[in-house]
């Protein structure tokens, strides 16, 4: 047997609704304008004025658009008592009706617009605090990784020395003119070559402390792309830098310093010839933000998360180092290194540090 329709629960929605109240209440005023008489002046008067309270709950539930449409059906439910009904006109005046009715378009639209314009806002907030949360979140994996890595280079190391010192051992004691000897001596490269990786690997896991100070941000600025111009010139990209004036901030410079250039050095690897590379120095909410922009395909949605990982490349020539190290030297002056893509392509790769107080 068919189970019975409800409709309660739609029905209770629909009177749960802002918009009903508006309906109702611009209907209640309506039929009081229609049915007060015209000699009692005040209470027209009142009518015409109660009509601002469903235009602002209008514009306060669904913003510029809704504030401008209630405005207008207000209007054309007034217009007629108004002007067109020889016996039944508001007593006012023409001129305060026409200034009512221009009051009825104004007040909606502009309590619409700063209705929008503070949802825009609140977006906006909710956004970054999203992009802050995923930024932390991948600095947090960074350094879990980092210390999971780290022990396990350790655990690598001394018994990769023990077995490098055999092989020069055996090394020694095989003839040169023994095919053994050339195992044995591709062995010990190979050795020295993971001993070697090993080492790079443990200085990016125990990156010295940061030594914090003021400084000025052009410096970091034009040092990196006065350091950088011959590699951006050969790979046929436009380096710029530039730095908003009387700025200061606290962090390390040389360790800043290394972090643009990494940053630099992925930008122009992804820049085809042609491109533009620009690092930037800005102000920002509390502070200095860094940014390098490139003109180049942008990072793919589905690799967001990943490329701060180390050992993390796309290319085949790539430590994937460049990207980890940064984070962890921003992190370790109290930043967050993130990045934006753009619709058109690109990608803005950026870190704030705190602004610098006065001397003293």
């Amino acid at each position: 047997m068919a189970e019975p329709a409800h409709p309660q629960p739609s029905l209770a929605r629909a009177l749960r609704s802002p918009w009903l109240g508006v309906v109702l209440l611009l209907a209640a005023i309506t039929a009081g304008h229609y049915t007060t008489d015209t000699a009692h002046a005040v209470g027209h008067d009142l009518f015409r004025r109660l009509y601002y309270l469903p235009i602002v709950w209008a514009a306060f539930t669904g913003g510029l658009v809704a504030g401008l449409t209630t405005a207008l059906v207000a209007i054309i439910a007034y217009v007629p008592h108004a002007f067109l009904m020889p016996h039944h006109l508001d007593p006012a005046g023409t001129t305060d009706k026409v200034l009512e009715i221009v009051l009825y378009l104004g007040v909606g639209g502009l309590a619409g617009l700063l209705v929008d314009r503070e949802r825009r806002a609140r977006d906006a907030a909710e956004r970054d605090r999203l992009e802050r949360l995923a930024a932390e979140q991948d600095t947090a994996r960074l350094q879990g990784l980092v210390q999971l890595t780290r022990g396990l280079a350790h655990e690598v190391r001394n018994p990769l020395g023990s077995i490098h010192g055999a092989i020069e051992i055996l090394a020694s004691a095989i003839p040169p003119s023994d095919p053994s000897h050339e195992m044995a001596t591709i062995a010990q490269r190979e050795t020295t070559r993971l001993s070697r990786v090993l080492d790079d690997f443990l200085a990016f896991a125990r990156p010295r402390d940061p030594d914090l100070a003021r400084f000025d941000p052009t410096r970091a600025v034009e040092h990196v792309t006065a350091l950088l111009q011959d590699a951006a010139a050969g790979a046929g990209v436009t380096l710029t830098g530039s730095a908003d004036p009387g700025l200061t901030c606290v962090g390390d410079l040389d360790q800043v310093i290394q972090v643009l250039v990494n940053l630099v050095m992925n930008a122009l690897e992804a820049t085809p010839a042609g491109g533009r590379v620009e690092v930037h120095a800005v102000a920002a909410p509390g502070g200095v933000r860094f940014a390098v922009r490139d003109t180049g395909p942008g990072v793919p949605e589905d690799l967001a998360a990943a490329i701060y990982d180390p050992y993390f490349t796309t290319r085949d020539d790539g430590s994937g180092l460049g990207l980890s190290v940064a984070a962890l030297l921003v992190s370790q002056q109290g930043g967050l290194l993130a990045h934006d893509a753009h619709p058109g392509g690109g990608a803005d790769f950026h870190f704030d540090l705190p602004a610098g107080g006065a001397d003293g």
